[in-house]
């Protein structure tokens, strides 16, 4: 793909907090994909970001907007709301995910994984296959993250998989889903597990979508800045995946476990397992049933004519033999 192909289809938007001179997913992507790169940063880091990536747009958050990921995001959003967007998290390394066939003893194959730093091609590839899915109708999507066990099972694209930390948004197509009152609401109130709220509120509203199982991104857990900068911690993560769970119950189980490592080492902490080809069906069914009550309503009224035109013969049948029966009556006297 040409960047003069990319500029008519994404903007690359990179949330960024409190790494200005720490840009990973900027040093990952290609000289050429730079210039569409957007930083959406606190007004206090903008003007040392234009210096440091002056062939970036910097795009300075409202001074008085509330910390966190989740009132960035909904920023974003409605900002961009006429465009395609790749959002992608500040520390992202993409990975080109392959495999190969080893025979087992026992006659089986096993899949040996093999990973790769992406290079430029790799990008040119990744950006293609997007604009080609969004053409088919998949208005959102991204690549898996390596946090993902691999299998051969959906590769290289999965359909109606989770993706988070990278995904890209074809927005004018996508229904102003972030305007919604009660969407608001969620989105503030499940911060730092937002992304699996909004990836079960857009499946269970009909709008499947891909997943790259070929392409893979990394991130470094728990580096300075960021979302632990803004103010996460253990107490309000298992809080947000708690509430997920409350508003999605049918899609969504909870798993509890004890960290090894990190600030939360030997503390609780709670991940979220999705049901995510249920919600989608579930979806794709509300959709359905949405567009039946126009078909429904075309035909009630043929039905009930049909139904008073029996009546009406059958009256007819009666009248008619009464009027036999009184003409014979006549007739014999």
């Amino acid at each position: 793909m040409s960047t003069r192909d990319f500029t008519k289809g994404f903007k690359i938007v990179i949330p960024t907090y409190q790494r200005v001179t720490k840009q990973q997913t900027y040093e990952s992507l290609p000289e050429k994909y730079r210039p569409f790169i957007h930083f959406v940063v606190r007004p206090w880091e903008a003007e040392q970001m234009k210096e440091l990536y002056p062939e970036t747009t910097v795009v300075s958050l409202p001074t008085d907007m509330a910390k966190g990921i989740s009132p960035t995001r909904l920023f974003i959003f409605n900002h961009f709301e006429n465009d395609r967007i790749l959002m992608l998290d500040d520390d992202l390394i993409f990975l080109d995910s392959t495999y190969t066939l080893l025979k087992q003893e026992d006659g089986t194959d096993k899949p040996k994984w093999k990973k790769r730093v992406f290079e430029e091609a790799d990008f040119d590839k990744l950006f293609a296959r997007m604009d080609s899915d969004i053409e088919k109708g998949f208005n959102w999507g991204g690549c898996v993250h390596s946090c993902v066990k691999p299998g051969i099972r959906g590769y290289p694209t999965n359909f109606n998989y989770r993706v988070y930390v990278n995904t890209y948004m074809n927005l004018p197509s996508l229904g102003g889903f972030w305007k919604d009152e009660e969407f608001i609401k969620n989105f503030l109130d499940t911060q730092y597990t937002e992304d699996f709220y909004m990836n079960l509120v857009l499946w269970t509203k009909g709008y499947e979508n891909v997943a790259y199982t070929s392409a893979i991104v990394s991130e470094k857990q728990y580096a300075e800045g960021g979302c632990d900068a803004s103010g996460r911690t253990l107490e309000i993560h298992n809080s947000s995946q708690r509430k997920v769970k409350a508003l999605f119950p049918d899609f969504v189980r909870l798993k509890e476990k004890i960290m090894k490592s990190g600030p939360f080492k030997g503390m609780m902490k709670l991940s979220i397992v999705i049901y995510a080809k249920k919600a989608a069906k579930y979806g794709q069914k509300m959709l359905a049933e949405q567009a039946q009550p126009a078909l429904v309503s075309v035909e009630e009224p043929i039905k009930k004519k049909k139904v008073v035109k029996k009546r009406i013969t059958k009256k007819k049948k009666v009248v008619k033999k009464v009027v036999k029966k009184v003409v014979k009556k006549v007739v014999k006297e």
